[in-house]
């Protein structure tokens, strides 16, 4: 799934950029901090640049990754409750093999957890447990690859700010520079405006990316820790050896009970025959 959003994410990111390039090439002229209608505004952005453009897209993607791992990391998808529900059911009922056909057929970490566990019941308890944990790494180090991209757009957007801060310092030294003698403040403040405007921007994008990934970080663990006990919990009875699994039913082979069902006909329309 995260592919699919992974596909939409960067064309988004694209247009973004572009168009956003292409609406700062028609306007060039400088603004002032009073025409700039407060500081979050386009004219802001306009005077960040192409600085301020990478940054903005990075504050984008900040927020479809916070929209898709809230829809991702949650209960439901960790341990479905319908699932869990007739899990717990058919392990009472001792269908051991019933419940290893339930999960394969789900792709949940309850399902995945429980099935690696219960593969292994022959070699024991303790084993059991093991697979359960070995499960729990496998699906902690995906999930923490996953998020780590929010660690990355906070680490990235801060460094983006610092670029546009030298940028801006240097076009103001310039600025003194070629107009040694007769300086106008207003090109000596234009550099300045830049540097803190993108500086502004990067924290902005890097504060709320930070606080994002350690809330999805502790929430992963949670889930994580409480998918694992709700695994031990059912696999529990195997470590007192009161588990008692049932074999599944046979199957019915269709053209031999038909075969069944003639001779027992032909026996009863045999009967009146043999008596007169």
């Amino acid at each position: 799934m995260l592919w699919m959003w992974k596909r939409t994410l960067f064309p988004a990111v694209t247009v973004f950029l572009v168009t956003s390039g292409v609406l700062l090439a028609q306007d060039n002229a400088p603004s002032s901090a009073s025409a700039a209608g407060g500081v979050f505004s386009w004219e802001v952005l306009k005077t960040s640049g192409w600085i301020g453009l990478i940054i903005a897209a990075l504050g984008f993607a900040l927020l479809f990754l916070v929209i898709y791992y809230f829809l991702t990391i949650r209960p439901g998808i960790f341990m479905p409750t319908n699932l869990l529900a007739e899990v717990a059911q058919t392990m009472k009922a001792g269908q051991v093999k019933r419940v290893m056909e339930i999960c394969q057929a789900d792709a949940s970490l309850l399902s995945r957890a429980l099935a690696a566990a219960l593969n292994r019941r022959a070699d024991g308890y303790d084993e059991m447990v093991e697979a359960v944990e070995m499960v729990g790494q496998e699906e902690s180090m995906r999930l923490h690859q996953n998020i780590g991209y929010l660690a990355l757009i906070g680490t990235v957007a801060p460094m983006f700010g610092l670029l546009g801060t030298v940028y801006g310092m240097i076009a103001s030294f310039r600025a003194v520079a070629e107009q040694a003698g007769y300086l106008q403040p207003g090109r000596l403040a234009s550099g300045i405006y830049q540097a803190l405007t993108t500086t502004l921007e990067g924290l902005m994008v890097a504060i709320p990316a930070m606080s994002a990934y350690v809330y999805f970080r502790n929430r992963v663990l949670r889930l994580l820790n409480e998918t694992a006990v709700v695994v031990e919990e059912l696999i529990y009875p195997f470590k007192k050896g009161k588990f008692r699994e049932v074999p599944a039913a046979r199957p019915v082979n269709a053209s031999a009970a038909a075969a069944a069902s003639a001779v027992a006909q032909a026996k009863l329309v045999q009967k009146p025959t043999d008596s007169t």
